[in-house]
């Protein structure tokens, strides 16, 4: 059931919620967030990391010759390459 709740806003922040596609979800997930004492800045930061290093990795398998090669294969080269990396902010 929906509950009808009303906040505050300044000129400010109502024109950056008036551009946003579903403000109601994203104060919901925010609230989720501060009740489980997440940070979302620092999710956001995780999850740049993990796409740039995707995007590394999916880099590395488009060099590859992988014309005689299974799926399997591939992604047991991309594994391999990405294990000599020894942290995540080497990804980057």
């Amino acid at each position: 059931m929906k509950v009808q709740k009303t906040i505050s806003l300044t000129p400010d922040t109502a024109a950056i919620a008036d551009n946003m596609d579903n403000f109601s979800q994203w104060i919901r997930i925010s609230l989720r967030a501060y009740r489980d004492n997440l940070s979302l800045g620092k999710e956001i930061r995780a999850r740049t990391r993990w796409a740039q290093c995707a995007l590394y990795l999916a880099s590395y398998i488009g060099d590859l010759d992988t014309n005689d090669l299974t799926s399997d294969e591939v992604m047991t080269l991309a594994n391999n390459h990405a294990k000599k990396q020894m942290t995540l902010e080497e990804f980057e």
